[in-house]
C-alpha cells in the first residue's frame, strides 16, 4: 500500500513458497506473471544450503530470497517451525513493499501469509495442494486450527484440482469452517511448459507393448509395483517392455535390481533433463504408465498426452477429472492387480485416435494461466496491471 491508503500504480507480490527448489511448475507461474510487468518478491525455505539459487531466473522485477531457515525438529514442531521462518522471512523481505501475498500451499505458507495479514493487513491467496489434504487434514490435528484462520481470512482459496477440492470438502470438520464457500474458491490446474504444447504430435502410433514411467522413484509413485505388474503380463503379453525414467528416491535401488535381473524386459534410463530426448521417449513407446498417488497434479501425463501417449493413471487423485474420457485408463494405485488389469484394458482397446486431438491443451498454457491470476490479483488488490 502506497502513503495514501491505496496501492502502487504497479503490482507488488509476495510468493511464499517453500518448494520453489524442488519444482519448476513455481518458476514457470512466476516467469509468466514476470510478462505482466508486476513486481515479484519469491520467498522460499528449506534445511538443505544446496537448494540456494536453483530454479532462480533472470528478471529486473523479481527478487529471491533464499532461506536455510528450517531445522530437522521443525517437522516435529509445527507451530515453532511457523514462527521461526516468519522472523526470517520479516528479516529479509521489506513487506511495506508489498501489496498480495500468494501462499502455494494451505497449512505451511498459508500459516505464514495469515501471519502477515494479521501484522500488517496484507491481503492473501493460498493454494491447497495434495499434501495440505493427504498429510495435514489427515494426521495432523494439530495444525487444524491454524488451517482454519488460514481458510477464513484468505481473499481466495485455490484449488489445483478437482479432485483436491473434493477430498478437501469431505472432512466433516472443514465442513464445519466458516466462510469456505464458492465465492472465495476455485479450482486452476498448474500449465506444462510450451515446448509440450508447440510441439504437439498428432500421429496415432503404438509400438509394440512398451510402456514408460516418468517421475522420481518414491514410494507413492509405486514403481516398484508396476514393475512387478510388468513381470507378472509376461506370459500374457508378449514383448511387453517398461522403461523408466527419473531420479533415484526411496525406490530406487529395487528398480535398479529389477533391471539387472530382467534387462529384457525392465530398463532404468535416469535422470532425463532434455526435452528433446523426452519426446523422443514419449513418442516411441506405446502408453505412460504412473499409477502415482497423492498427486497434486502430475504434468508428465499431460506431457505424454501432447505426444499423443495414452496413460495409466491414477483414480480419484492428479488428472483424473481434468481429462477427457478415451485418453487412458483409471486404476487403483495401490493395487498390483488394478495395474494390470488397466494395462490390458488399454492394449486391447487401444485408442482409435490421437488421444492429443481429445484435450485442449490451451487450459495448460502457463501465459493463460498467469492472466487467469492476474485477474485474481487486481480483484483481491483493486489495482490494474500495467
Amino acid at each position: 500500500a502506497d502513503g495514501a491508503g491505496g496501492y502502487s500504480c504497479v503490482m507488488r507480490v509476495l510468493h511464499i513458497c517453500n518448494d520453489f527448489s524442488g519444482s519448476k511448475s513455481h518458476m514457470e507461474l512466476y516467469e509468466a506473471l514476470d510478462k505482466c510487468s508486476i513486481e515479484q518478491t519469491v520467498f522460499t525455505y528449506f534445511r538443505d544450503p544446496g537448494k540456494v539459487d536453483v530454479n532462480r531466473f533472470k528478471s529486473e522485477r523479481v527478487r529471491f530470497h533464499y532461506s536455510v531457515s528450517l531445522k530437522w525438529w521443525h517437522r516435529l514442531f509445527y507451530h515453532f517451525k511457523i514462527r521461526d521462518v516468519f522472523r526470517a522471512l520479516v528479516s529479509s523481505v521489506d513487506l511495506k513493499e508489498i501489496d498480495l501475498v500468494h501462499a502455494t500451499t494451505l497449512f505451511s505458507d498459508g500459516a505464514l501469509a495469515h501471519r502477515i495479514y494479521r501484522a500488517y493487513g496484507i491481503p492473501y491467496i493460498c493454494a491447497v495442494r495434495s499434501t495440505d489434504v493427504s498429510v495435514f487434514l489427515k494426521y495432523a490435528p494439530h495444525t487444524w486450527g491454524t488451517g482454519r484462520r488460514v481458510v477464513r481470512d484468505a481473499s481466495k482459496l485455490v484449488f489445483i484440482t478437482e479432485n483436491i477440492k473434493a477430498r478437501f470438502d469431505h472432512y466433516y470438520f472443514v465442513r464445519k469452517w466458516d466462510k469456505v464457500n464458492p465465492e472465495k474458491t476455485l479450482v486452476q490446474p498448474h500449465g506444462v511448459d510450451a515446448f509440450w504444447i508447440q510441439n504437439q504430435f498428432k500421429v496415432l502410433h503404438r509400438v509394440d507393448n512398451s510402456l514408460l514411467f516418468v517421475g522420481e522413484l518414491k514410494r507413492r509413485k509405486h514403481a516398484s509395483l508396476l514393475c512387478r505388474a510388468v513381470l507378472d503380463l509376461v506370459p500374457r503379453v508378449p514383448g511387453i517392455s517398461l522403461t523408466l525414467v527419473g531420479g533415484l528416491g526411496q525406490e530406487g535401488k529395487m528398480i535398479l535390481k529389477f533391471a539387472k535381473k530382467h534387462p529384457e524386459i525392465i530398463r532404468y534410463l535416469g535422470v532425463v533433463e532434455d526435452k528433446n530426448r523426452l519426446l523422443e521417449l514419449y513418442r516411441s513407446h506405446s502408453m505412460l504408465a504412473l499409477p502415482s498417488e497423492r498427486e497434486t497434479f502430475g504434468l508428465v501425463y499431460v506431457e505424454a498426452l501432447t505426444q499423443s501417449l495414452p496413460i495409466i493413471y491414477s483414480e480419484n487423485d492428479g488428472v483424473d477429472g481434468l481429462l477427457p474420457d478415451g485418453v487412458g485408463e483409471r486404476i487403483r494405485p495401490g493395487s498390483k492387480r488394478s495395474i494390470e488389469e488397466g494395462i490390458l484394458r488399454l492394449l486391447s482397446h487401444y485408442p482409435e485416435v490421437p488421444v492429443s486431438t481429445l484435450v485442449d491443451f490451451e487450459r495448460f498454457d502457463w501465459t493463460r494461466i498467469a492472466g487467469q491470476y492476474l485477474r485474481i490479483y487486481e480483484e483481491i488488490a483493486s489495482v490494474a496491471c500495467r
